[in-house]
């Protein structure tokens, strides 16, 4: 088996149901939030709820996608319009195994503060790295953008930001999440 391999052993879709409600519960997602883990049995391939509250989530709406953020074999559900940030960073970083997309109002505001970057400041928040970076739809693809990430082409860019950090805070958005386990993320 590869490392990659042995490390999706404890991932898949009964997790990623558990996932949803934990990080809801906890205020980590908001009725709009999402997260997802790449399928065990082909890492081209992710886990990710349908169009869905995640405190609603069950077993029946878990759809397979692939690095294209379309879903593979199932187009009857309405999937997520940002389900493309999951697919850019599985993508991009063949290192993670799950993705969180946060619209947490407690990162909300370093996502916009010129002043005060988001920056670790004790030894838990290493995984930070240095600083956080703030990606800016408006700054790439224009100020007529409604700051969702609705396409590859705006993930792509997304995920640029998440090459040295497994955090990037969205401006005005909220913020995507990696790991290299489901808990990590």
């Amino acid at each position: 088996m590869s490392e990659l391999t042995d490390d999706l052993s404890d991932c898949g879709p009964d997790e990623l149901v558990l996932a949803n409600k934990i990080l809801f519960k906890y205020g980590v997602v908001d009725g709009f939030g999402h997260v997802s883990v790449r399928c065990r049995d082909n890492p081209d391939h992710f886990w990710l709820a349908r169009n869905c509250a995640p405190a609603l989530v069950g077993s029946g709406d878990i759809i397979r996608h692939d690095l294209n953020g379309d879903a593979v074999g199932d187009g009857n559900h309405r999937l997520y319009l940002e389900r493309f940030i999951h697919a850019a960073v599985y993508k991009r970083r063949q290192d993670v195994i799950a993705v969180v997309h946060s619209h947490s109002n407690t990162l909300v505001p370093f996502s916009v503060s010129k002043a005060q970057k988001l920056v670790p400041v004790w030894h838990m928040a290493g995984f930070l790295g240095q600083e956080v970076s703030v990606f800016d739809t408006a700054e790439k693809f224009g100020k007529d953008t409604d700051l969702l990430i609705t396409d590859m082409d705006m993930a792509d860019a997304m995920a640029d930001c998440l090459v040295e950090s497994d955090v990037v805070l969205m401006r005005g958005h909220g913020a995507t999440l990696c790991g290299r386990t489901l808990p990590e993320a």
